[in-house]
C-alpha cells in the first residue's frame, strides 16, 4: 500500500504495509508468466510489496514510488496491490482501475463491496468482480 506520509493531503494512517504473510493468502491466485503492476507505491519506499509479489509468484512486478497511479501507468498485464483505507482516495483509485481496464487483484475489506460507490464505479460490470475471502485474519 501506498505510503501517503510525505504526501500534503493524504493522511498519514494510510502508512501501512502489507505483509509478506497477506501476499502469501492470495499466492494461489496470482496467474503464472504475468507482468504485474505494483500500482499503490506512491512515496512507498518502506514496503517490499513488489519484491514479495515477485518472489512469490515468479512474475515480473513493476513499480516505481514516484508515479501516481491516478496520473498516469505503466505497461502490465494486471495490477495486484493493497489499496489505502481512506474511503475519498479509495474510490479514487477503484474507479482508475475501471478505467485502465485490466485484470486486478486488490487487498480491500470485503464491506466495500456492498457501498454505494462500488455500484456507482463499476455500475453493471460488478457482477464481473469476485470476492476471495482467505482464511484467516490477514495481518
Amino acid at each position: 500500500m501506498s505510503n501517503f506520509k510525505d504526501h500534503p493531503t493524504f493522511s498519514k494512517y494510510n502508512d501501512y504495509y502489507t505483509t509478506e504473510e497477506t501476499w502469501r493468502m492470495i499466492e494461489h491466485i496470482i496467474p503464472k508468466n504475468k507482468v504485474i503492476w505494483e500500482s499503490c507505491m506512491l512515496n512507498s519506499n518502506k514496503s517490499k510489496s513488489p519484491e514479495i509479489l515477485e518472489k512469490i509468484s515468479g512474475n515480473k512486478v513493476v513499480y516505481d514510488t514516484k508515479l501516481d497511479m491516478l496520473e498516469k501507468e505503466l505497461t502490465c498485464d494486471m495490477i495486484i496491490t493493497n489499496i489505502p483505507f481512506e474511503t475519498n482516495i479509495k474510490k479514487k483509485i477503484l474507479k482508475r482501475l475501471f478505467e485502465i481496464n485490466k485484470p486486478f487483484i486488490i487487498i480491500m475489506n470485503s464491506c466495500n463491496m456492498f457501498s454505494k460507490y462500488m455500484r456507482e464505479i463499476f455500475g453493471d460490470n460488478i457482477k464481473h468482480l469476485q470476492i476471495i475471502t482467505p482464511n484467516g485474519k490477514i495481518l
